[in-house]
């Protein structure tokens, strides 16, 4: 069984929404050269799901040198309830498409928000708890099966 465009899940994935945090770069660029790569798996992946990336949600404050805040000196991981359109902007239109989405029924799959930290070292996740979760699905992660199994390596 062959996914089609129309059914697949899809995957969005974001990064940089804190300037300093250029870790979360150099982890976007290796997943997006994972994924555009010729690896069966890479492949399997880019057949198996959609892809919605957004590698740089704070570009002008990264640009501008700042360690957490955009040009209008908030923190825009902070402005997801009530962005503004040009205070904001790439909040504003990364929740309208989510928002979009969600009214035509299609709920990501996975939403990984790329970070990093100032202190902590090596790699490490957060994540809501199950209790804390708005969003729930049945659907297994495997609606369309991955070809090569991706098993800890």
């Amino acid at each position: 069984f062959m996914c089609t465009l129309g059914n697949r899940p899809y995957v969005f994935l974001s990064a940089r929404v804190h300037p300093g945090e250029t870790n979360a770069s150099w982890v976007m660029k290796g997943t997006l050269e994972y994924l555009m790569s010729n690896n069966p798996t890479a492949q399997s992946l880019r057949e198996s799901y959609i892809f919605k990336i957004v590698p740089m949600l704070n570009p002008d404050g990264v640009i501008n040198g700042n360690h957490r805040c955009s040009l209008s000196g908030e923190d825009l991981n902070r402005q997801w309830q009530s962005p503004h359109p040009d205070l904001h902007p790439t909040i504003y239109h990364a929740k309208g498409l989510l928002q979009y989405l969600a009214a035509v029924k299609r709920l990501p799959l996975v939403y990984c928000d790329y970070h990093g930290h100032s202190r902590k070292k090596n790699v490490f996740m957060y994540g809501c708890s199950i209790k804390e979760t708005v969003w729930h699905t049945n659907d297994s992660a495997s609606s369309c099966d991955v070809v090569e199994d991706m098993g800890y390596r």
